[in-house]
């Protein structure tokens, strides 16, 4: 017969929280030198105790101490982990990698933009200077520096790459001949 603890008498519920009480013990007894270190340091003070008290009012089965021990391991073997000369070597790779990539975009968007500065520089002292709506088209949509929030181009980037000052005016007037007015 199975123990339901809705109907059970006193003194089943006592026989039942005693064979519980037995499940852990044994349990904790079993545990390895991981187990224990993981439990030491990733326990909640004072579960390992509560857990090997006996106490006649609670159901306690030993899955519960597995289930813990379990989750104290995994976050034992990730801070071993992490903690290890290769994991420290390998994430300070990453971060460098990250830092030259970040680096060489920076490096290429100033390129970029120096390029166009001095083609329209040129431009401008050939007579031949491109009209500002083809300037307008010319512009990266995914370099969010070169826009406002509502869409359209800032003046100030405009003037730098038409090579003269560029108002709101002019600037809305070539945005609705490039096709971005709406």
């Amino acid at each position: 017969m199975t123990f339901d603890s809705r109907t059970a008498t006193p003194e089943e519920f006592e026989a039942e929280a005693r064979r519980l009480h037995g499940e852990r013990l044994e349990r904790i007894d079993a545990m390895t030198d991981e187990e224990k270190a993981a439990c030491e340091k990733f326990m909640m003070p004072g579960l390992m105790d509560r857990y090997r008290r006996l106490e006649l009012n609670q159901l306690v089965p030993a899955e519960t101490v597995d289930l813990n021990i379990a989750e104290c391991v995994k976050h034992y073997r990730i801070d071993r982990e992490q903690s290890s000369p290769e994991y420290e070597a390998a994430r300070m790779r990453e971060v460098e990698a990250d830092r030259r990539r970040k680096i060489e975009e920076r490096m290429a968007r100033q390129r970029a933009e120096v390029e166009a500065r001095n083609r329209a520089a040129e431009a401008a002292r050939s007579g031949a200077a491109e009209s500002l709506a083809e300037i307008v088209r010319g512009l990266d949509r995914s370099d969010r520096t070169l826009f406002t929030r509502s869409g359209r181009p800032r003046c100030r980037a405009l003037s730098r790459l038409a090579g003269r000052r560029v108002g709101a005016r002019e600037r809305d007037a070539a945005w609705k001949l490039a096709g971005g007015g709406a």
